[in-house]
């Protein structure tokens, strides 16, 4: 296996850089090992809502809108605890987003108005890499 992150941090920042490039896939997987190795059961739900929002968007950028809404709402049900920010992520601005791409989704539940909007994805902002290291080794 090549390119595999030697520690959990690394497994963060990899799943968020391909959430970031819409990598929805490949993000759900590599932040699914960083779910499944988080031992502390008040962290998991925030790794449960950064999968859930993966894959929230890579079903709205295949055209599974019922799919894209229920992900998006269940990954924002489970950050809304981690607001405003959370390992270095604002997690509100994300939610912010999410919901909004949610809630156009719905308006729009054919698809007739507008399709996948890229534009309105958002990006998870990594900005303090410290407090990702402090928060993780608590």
């Amino acid at each position: 296996m090549t390119d595999v992150p030697v520690s959990m941090i690394e497994w963060i920042r990899r799943g968020i850089d391909e959430f970031n490039r819409e990598l929805f896939f490949e993000a759900h997987e590599t932040l699914e090992q960083v779910w499944r190795s988080e031992w502390r059961q008040n962290r998991r739900p925030f790794y449960q809502g950064l999968i859930q929002l993966s894959v929230g968007f890579y079903h709205w950028r295949n055209g599974n809108r019922r799919g894209a809404v229920n992900l998006l709402r269940r990954g924002s049900t489970n950050l809304a605890a981690y607001a405003p920010k959370f390992h270095g992520i604002d997690v509100s601005a994300l939610l912010s987003r999410a919901r909004e791409c949610a809630e156009r989704i719905e308006k729009d539940p054919d698809g007739r108005e507008f399709g996948y909007a890229r534009h309105l994805v958002p990006r998870i902002g990594l900005d303090d890499l410290g407090s990702l290291q402090r928060d993780w080794e608590e």
